[in-house]
């Protein structure tokens, strides 16, 4: 079959398409988009939170109602009136308050007073999780410490778990505080499993926020996560800025981490850390840490 070629006057000659047809064709694939990322936002919310039944009761002694005014947040709260220095602790995502209570408990006789909150649909908190509801709650503990309890904003610390790391890195980008402490976390939620972005919801952009957040970082990662791989936790370690400070956990899985340490040596850690800290860049901070330590088990 011969070849046809199309001389330019023929080709200026071709008819174009109506500019009404491209402009439908740009508002539908835009629309495509939207449905397809709120679609996914859906999808992420499901597969992020977990919350079960509740393991506490409204009789425990710990427990305190946070108020705010789009629903109250159940919290546990530790005082010990001898210190200054303050705790906000920020759990995982298949736990509540009952469940991280040895944990706080840990903290509390260590020397700090101690804040935790379960997240809307957690525990005793009304509501259902979203990333929007968890940052919420962690706004409304930190709002109890500086303003309730009159802490300095310069002693409070704040620790994430897991998705906890979440709500820690918002809080310590938004707000002065006295050090973060990074435990098991991860560059973004859904990075988590995908590695890179693939979609416009990127819930818990750890990655970004880590860059801005100016006060003291200490990072704790077991090397046998297989729920929120070793290298993620490190990746954004090497994202922040100083003073910062990585500790391996080696043989440590995702919420198995104090097990892999010698005993109290978790608790010893991050208070020691805390203890050290400073809110203010200009002050004595934590000697920075160019490289991962590894902290060795029994």
């Amino acid at each position: 079959m011969p070849m046809v070629f199309c001389m330019p006057h023929q080709i200026a000659a071709l008819p174009l398409l109506p500019l009404r047809v491209i402009a439908f064709a740009g508002v539908a694939l835009l629309l495509l988009v939207l449905v397809v990322n709120l679609v996914a936002v859906c999808i992420l919310n499901r597969c992020m939170f977990h919350p079960g039944q509740a393991t506490y009761t409204a009789h425990d002694p710990n427990l305190t109602l946070l108020s705010d005014p789009a629903g109250d947040i159940a919290a546990f709260w530790i005082p010990r009136p001898e210190t200054r220095l303050a705790l906000l602790y920020l759990h995982g995502n298949a736990e509540d308050l009952g469940d991280i209570l040895p944990v706080l408990n840990g903290f509390s006789e260590y020397g700090l007073s101690v804040l935790a909150v379960d997240y809307p649909g957690y525990g005793l908190s009304p509501g259902k999780p979203s990333e929007r509801e968890v940052y919420r709650a962690a706004e409304t503990a930190y709002r109890f410490l500086t303003d309730e309890k009159h802490f300095a904003p310069g002693d409070v610390s704040v620790l994430g778990f897991s998705i906890g790391t979440g709500p820690a890195c918002y809080l310590a980008e938004r707000h002065p505080v006295r050090a973060l402490v990074f435990q098991s976390g991860f560059t973004s939620a859904p990075r988590t499993r995908t590695r890179i972005r693939l979609l416009l919801p990127d819930p818990f952009p750890n990655i970004a926020r880590i860059r801005n957040v100016k006060c003291p970082k200490l990072f704790l990662h077991g090397t046998d996560d297989k729920i929120v791989p070793y290298a993620l936790g490190f990746k954004v370690y090497e994202a922040a800025k100083e003073p910062k400070l990585f500790t391996g956990v080696p043989g440590a899985g995702h919420t198995r981490l104090q097990e892999g340490m010698p005993p109290g040596a978790y608790v010893d850690a991050v208070g020691s850390f805390i203890r050290r800290a400073t809110s203010t860049p200009d002050a004595q901070n934590p000697t920075p840490q160019n490289r991962p330590e590894t902290c060795h088990g029994h």
